[in-house]
């Protein structure tokens, strides 16, 4: 008779038990037992719930390092946004409360031709994306057709611009890897 091949979190079970010193059990009584429930494996949650989204940005030479820089800076200014995620989620959210106008006015442009960017994704709160859907729907209605991308680094530059105001001019300088969650 074959017997069925133990799962992977069976295996993992009866080896964290066989590492630790435990008690032999006692013996089950002759009739088979009902298979207890699978226990459940304890991750780390996260500190919200809130549903999120992942977008992906393109980032010319430099937009980066002084979108990491202004989040250093609004940290330290008192933000609360603890992740860089969130920040971006943020400055999506501020730029989206603009008129049509105002983010017109705000948009980059770029003359250089063939200039390098670096695709970055971020997991931001769906709220903010949803927001951004509605703007980029009134920016269609105002003859202004960004792409997600666009209007996101757009966000992000006027975020950046506004944290280099608070912060005197300057941005702090950034260490070469941000950690996963501000803590005060």
């Amino acid at each position: 008779m074959s017997r069925a091949r133990r799962s992977l979190a069976d295996r993992d079970e009866a080896a964290i038990l066989a590492a630790v010193d435990v008690p032999p059990a006692p013996t089950q009584p002759a009739e088979p037992a009902a298979r207890p429930a699978r226990r459940t494996v304890l991750r780390a949650t996260p500190r919200t719930t809130t549903p999120t989204v992942r977008i992906g940005i393109y980032f010319r030479r430099g937009e980066f390092d002084d979108a990491r820089a202004a989040y250093l800076a609004d940290w330290a200014a008192g933000g609360h946004a603890d992740t860089l995620a969130r920040w971006v989620g943020e400055a999506m959210t501020t730029h989206a409360a603009r008129t049509p106008a105002a983010r017109a006015a705000a948009e980059r442009t770029h003359t250089e031709t063939g200039d390098r960017a670096d695709t970055r994704s971020f997991s931001v709160p769906a709220a903010a994306v949803e927001r951004m859907r509605e703007a980029i729907a009134s920016d269609h209605d105002h003859g202004r057709w960004p792409t997600d991308s666009a209007w996101i680094g757009d966000a992000i530059a006027a975020a950046v611009s506004h944290a280099r105001t608070r912060a005197g001019g300057r941005l702090p300088a950034t260490p070469d890897r941000l950690p996963n969650r501000l803590v005060r």
